[in-house]
């Protein structure tokens, strides 16, 4: 992941956190919510990396067979 995307990702949950604290409360510090954001790309820095999914294998196709 490069910078870009961390800034992406810090944008889109400052925007999910505002959301959230608007809702719930009156007067909402941007300092606060920036914070929160930048600790939720912290935490996300310190995560194990994916490995990835596992293979799946394609189901077989079975043609129809004509009755005549």
């Amino acid at each position: 992941m490069n910078d870009q995307d961390k800034e992406h990702m810090r944008i889109l949950f400052a925007g999910f956190i505002a959301c959230g604290m608007i809702m719930k409360y009156e007067d909402v510090d941007p300092r606060t919510i920036w914070g929160m954001a930048d600790a939720l790309i912290d935490a996300k820095d310190k995560q194990e990396p994916e490995i990835g999914i596992a293979a799946v294998k394609p189901k077989r196709r079975y043609s129809s067979k004509k009755e005549d």
